[in-house]
Parts: C-alpha cells; sequence; structure tokens
C-alpha cells in the first residue's frame, strides 16, 4: 500500500517548529524501516507557497496512493484518497488565539 505523506515541515523555509520538524522526521524514518507500507514523502519544491502547494498540488500527487497523512493542521480540501490527520496540540481548547484557528 502507497501513502503519500505531507512532509512540508522538512522543507527549509517552511516554518515549521523543531518539535514537528523532529516528529515528522522519525515518523517517516521508523515507517520506511518498517516496511509494511510505502511512504510517499510529498513536499513543495523551493519557493512555492505551502497553501497554494496543498490545496492544488497536493491532491494531483495524491493520485494513485491510497491515501494521503498530514502532520500539521494544514489540509487538502479535494482530493483522492483517504486523509488521516495528526493533531499535536488544541490551542483553541486552551483559550489561544494565534494559529488556532478551523483554516
Amino acid at each position: 500500500m502507497r501513502i503519500g505523506f505531507d512532509a512540508s515541515p522538512l522543507v527549509a523555509g517552511e516554518g515549521a517548529a523543531p518539535g514537528i520538524r523532529r516528529v515528522v522526521e522519525c515518523t517517516l524514518e521508523a515507517l520506511e524501516r518498517r516496511g509494511r507500507v510505502e511512504v510517499v514523502r510529498l513536499a513543495p519544491e523551493g519557493g512555492r507557497r505551502s497553501r497554494f502547494w496543498r490545496q492544488r498540488e497536493l491532491p494531483r500527487l495524491a493520485r494513485g496512493l491510497a491515501g494521503i497523512h498530514s502532520f500539521l493542521s494544514a489540509f487538502p480540501l479535494r482530493g483522492p484518497g483517504k486523509r488521516v490527520q495528526t493533531i499535536h496540540e488544541l490551542p483553541w481548547k486552551h483559550g489561544v488565539k494565534k494559529n488556532s484557528d478551523w483554516r
């Protein structure tokens, strides 16, 4: 089974927190070592805006995959296959406003 993973936090300049980068890299490496699924790392090319890439290009890249996993709260709204999202925290549950809206 081929599963696409949004590896954009690993791209330089994407602004992902160091903890998120570490989680993404360690998770993908562990899955690749296990070999039970084919890990397909999907990330924007340098200079591409993340929002555009995630909504326009990521669904196109996901064709032929069983699904997409995102480590971020950003996710493609349309496209083929199943979608799984890791939620690391629930800031809105604790009154935090910055970066906590549903977008």
